[in-house]
């Protein structure tokens, strides 16, 4: 921080000015308050823990799990969500210090996790809801309604004419997602009437490239994803002098595999765009940075994800003109992923060929990203034994397995030739990290009864854990129903 950019140019001696000197001191204090503030919430996430007895220790949630016979209850797995640091995320999140005018809307992703009791428990913490259909708006309704329902923000890239009226007279925020929309839009509000309109945003993608995975990559040249910054310009423009009910401008660079510089990049680029349009007599208000905020990889087990105050540390460094305008968020993978585990019963084994297979009740029903894109989005598995205990190999030794899932296709493997202790029927499998984008890509194949899901928080003598049902698991007789 002390390089050349803070000497003045005009001084033929090397020593710093005051000026130059009082800069850099800032960006250091800066720096070191960052550091301090993510050592201070990360000790508040790891006293969540320790309160679960989670810390590294699934053998814990395991043993209650199979003691309490919840695996016995429905078909031989369930999800299960650590409600204590669920909650401390939460706040984690609504005490980051983000750069803004007044309190951000944090909205939470809906299509993260829809289960609709984890939902209520975003909305009682303070935040609002983000919605990818209108389903998912509908839902979010029902929960924000009577609070304030323009603390749900619907992103739809497909909206149909009914779903936009549906969504301005409700009163939701709508963010429009290409220019033939903000005609249908305009259309609209004209139909219905309506004087006045707060909370339209327009998508704007501003072709800053792709994360680490291209499949969830948004803000590259050819997206499907926004209007095109630099192909639509002048059109954005005009249409933000035009429409003076347009306020928001709304960015999403990607999800899982976004860096810290292209979460930053995509604030950067709208807060200037708004500078620019507003100085030409735009009306924006608003920005939504979206989320795409990622959580540790699988190889990285012990590794802590990025917290909340340091994501918004950067932006007060980097983009320091946010603190203009009002602001909105749509975390989703980032608030639930790492606080719900997949527990399966191990149904069989069997030797076939070379292999050993496990065959067990979660596949690629419920982690399809794993199973369809494993190099993307790989799972950690752990394995223990009948009674909940951690299983380990009696010499030590490893043996390769393939786990395999419960549908009719040789592909559903949650994973193949993994290092694992001697496998045997009863044994119970756990995948990590599966609180997000599992349940809500459940897939009908095999016409399969989706899981229960439970939430689960330390008893009030602090021994042992209360399991609390938030969504009950599917029956035979409502899968028939959906056919």
């Amino acid at each position: 921080h002390t390089r050349a950019p803070f000497i003045s140019p005009h001084l033929t001696s090397s020593v710093p000015t005051l000026a130059s000197r009082q800069h850099t001191c800032l960006v250091l204090l800066t720096f070191f308050i960052s550091i301090v503030v993510k050592v201070c919430e990360q000790a508040k996430l790891r006293k969540a823990l320790h309160a679960t007895g989670t810390m590294s220790n699934t053998s814990n949630v395991v043993a209650n799990i199979v003691n309490q016979g919840l695996l016995d209850k429905d078909d031989g797995f369930v999800l299960a969500y650590d409600m204590a640091t669920l909650r401390e995320q939460l706040r984690l999140l609504q005490a980051a210090e983000f750069p803004c005018k007044g309190r951000p809307l944090h909205a939470i992703a809906i299509k993260s996790c829809p289960v609709r009791s984890l939902l209520k428990e975003v909305v009682e913490a303070g935040c609002g809801l983000e919605a990818a259909s209108w389903p998912e708006a509908a839902l979010a309704l029902t929960l924000l309604a009577d609070v304030d329902p323009s603390m749900v923000v619907f992103d739809s890239p497909a909206k149909t004419p009914k779903e936009i009226r549906s969504a301005l007279t409700a009163g939701i925020r709508i963010n429009i997602d290409n220019l033939q929309e903000l005609a249908r839009i305009e259309d609209a509000i004209a139909e219905l009437g309506l004087t006045s309109c707060k909370g339209v945003g327009l998508r704007i993608n501003p072709n800053l490239g792709a994360g680490s995975i291209a499949l969830s990559s948004t803000v590259v040249p050819g997206s499907k994803f926004g209007v095109d910054m630099a192909m639509h310009r002048q059109a954005i423009v005009d249409a933000c002098v035009r429409c003076p009910f347009l306020d928001t401008f709304h960015v999403h660079v990607g999800s899982q595999g976004c860096g810290l510089k292209l979460l930053t990049g995509g604030a950067k680029a709208i807060a200037e765009l708004a500078g620019e349009i507003n100085a030409a007599g735009g009306h924006i208000t608003t920005l939504d940075i979206g989320g795409g905020m990622p959580v540790p990889k699988v190889d990285e087990p012990e590794a802590e994800a990025m917290p909340f105050a340091e994501y918004a540390a950067a932006l007060q460094s980097t983009v320091p003109q946010m603190a203009m305008f009002s602001l909105v968020t749509e975390f989703g993978r980032r608030v639930f992923a790492t606080h719900g585990v997949a527990v399966s019963k191990v149904e069989y084994t069997k030797l076939t060929g070379p292999k050993r297979v496990a065959v067990v009740h979660f596949g690629s029903d419920l982690l399809l990203r794993a199973v369809y894109r494993p190099e993307s989005y790989p799972i950690r598995l752990s394995f223990y034994q009948p009674n909940g205990q951690e299983h380990e190999a009696a010499d030590g030794k490893l043996e390769p397995w393939d786990i395999a899932g419960p549908l009719c296709f040789s592909g559903d493997l949650v994973a193949k030739d993994l290092p694992c202790p001697p496998i045997c029927p009863g044994d119970v499998v756990v995948a990590h990290d599966a609180g997000a984008y599992t349940l809500s890509m459940w897939s009908r194949y095999n016409s399969r009864c989706s899981p229960p899901v439970y939430g689960y928080t330390t008893n009030a003598t602090g021994d042992a854990l209360e399991f609390t049902l938030l969504r009950k698991g599917e029956t035979t007789e409502q899968v028939i129903a959906f056919w």
